[in-house]
């Protein structure tokens, strides 16, 4: 019985690992601490998986390409959320609860009648 010649390197997805990261940081978007980090670390397997398909590795260049791809359109758009304004009108501070609105008078707290 004829057996197969083990493989040279082991079969490692890196492209897939990049893939899965940025989808996960997209849907994360809106949590910029943890969408960052990931999109982040999914393009540094992308970029990686992309140059050990392009050396003759057995990647697929095609989900490392994507996953890439993915990863810095996330990381993109998880950096323009974290930077963006937090409100429309940044000189207008909100009434705090405690005071009454202006132009009412407060009433005056009942007499104590001993």
């Amino acid at each position: 019985m004829k057996e197969f010649p083990p493989p040279p390197w082991p079969i490692i997805e890196i492209g897939l690992a990049a893939a899965t990261l940025g989808s996960v940081a997209a849907v994360l978007i809106l949590l910029p601490v943890i969408s960052i980090p990931l999109s982040a670390i999914g393009l540094v397997c992308g970029a990686s998986g992309v140059v050990a398909a392009r050396r003759g590795y057995a990647n697929s260049l095609r989900l490392a390409a994507i996953g890439a791809v993915l990863c810095s359109i996330t990381l993109s758009a998880g950096v323009f959320v974290n930077f963006a304004p937090r409100s429309e009108t940044p000189n207008r501070s909100p009434i705090p609860l405690w005071e009454p609105p202006p132009g009412r008078p407060s009433v005056p707290p009942p007499a104590n009648n001993f």
